[in-house]
């Protein structure tokens, strides 16, 4: 039995060749969820029914039928559809495209970035990019911020939030021709699983060495390095961490100068934390 961990990702890995573009499939993709959940629902149903089984009691009407109807309609409605087709679109095409709107190729299909990241956003793409300039300062890496645009290939250009290129021939007067040595993407709600999936499996699949998610809500910043064909994790660094970087070795970042900005004022995140629970220990220790 596959967990729901693995049908969630099987989900968002094949949705869009099955049920098209975010935004114009909402009915095929809410019934691949309810597929899903009717899945599970019948999986815990039927364990239910064997325990009363082995109890001798009696138990009217199970799950199939339920996870039926939803099957078929998922089948009718997204599997009987011949795959979706998108423009594809290379390099000549983004350089034609208006200054003022941001845009990212990958694999030839256009996301659109837009609208522009909040003041939270860049004020942490303008601390880290200065701590990196500061510290790769008379060394052959540079520190560049967005808006730049990096030419991956002729069919992959993204605009990382923040990166670095130690190889002085990538850097050209209009962008970056080739892969950067490192690059950080400073996560929203918004983009998150265009960070988390989407960039990450481009960016090992192009070389990038080291891979910086930053979630200012968390105040975190996940640091991946490649290994192999995938990244694995160096370090999860917290607000009162000082973050190391295993290919800029000289790089210590105190990242309370990073999040150093107050929580908006009516956002509350209840985080887990350590109060004294309401009830006496039936043993004290000294």
């Amino acid at each position: 039995m596959t967990g729901m961990g693995d049908d969630v990702q099987a989900i968002a890995s094949n949705s869009a060749n099955v049920c098209g573009p975010p935004g114009e499939s909402s009915d095929c993709l809410g019934l691949a969820w309810e597929v899903l959940a009717q899945k599970h629902a019948k999986e815990r149903w039927d364990r239910a029914a064997a325990s009363h089984h082995r109890l001798g009691r009696k138990v009217e009407g199970g799950g199939e039928a339920v996870l039926d109807r939803a099957v078929s309609q998922w089948d009718s409605m997204c599997m009987a559809q011949p795959a979706q087709t998108y423009e594809h679109y290379t390099w000549d095409d983004y350089r034609s495209w208006p200054d003022d709107e941001r845009w990212e190729i990958v694999g030839g299909q256009a996301f659109a970035m837009s609208p522009s990241p909040g003041s939270r956003h860049q004020k942490v793409c303008l601390r880290i990019g200065a701590a990196l300039e500061a510290a790769l300062r008379g060394q052959p890496c540079e520190a560049f911020i967005a808006p730049l645009d990096v030419k991956l290939s002729n069919e992959d250009i993204v605009q990382p939030d923040v990166l670095v290129v130690c190889d002085p021939r990538k850097v050209i007067d209009t962008h970056i021709e080739g892969a950067p040595d490192v690059v950080m993407e400073v996560a929203s709600p918004s983009t998150t699983v265009h960070d988390r999936l989407v960039k990450l499996r481009l960016y090992v699949a192009f070389g990038v060495k080291e891979y910086w998610i930053v979630t200012p809500d968390s105040r975190l910043v996940e640091v991946l390095v490649t290994d192999g064909d995938s990244y694995r994790i160096h370090g999860v660094f917290g607000p009162n961490d000082t973050l190391t970087s295993p290919t800029l070795s000289d790089l210590e970042l105190p990242l309370d100068t990073v999040f150093d900005f107050p929580t908006p004022e009516g956002e509350h995140v209840n985080e887990v934390r350590e109060p004294p629970p309401p009830y006496p220990a039936r043993a004290s220790r000294s």
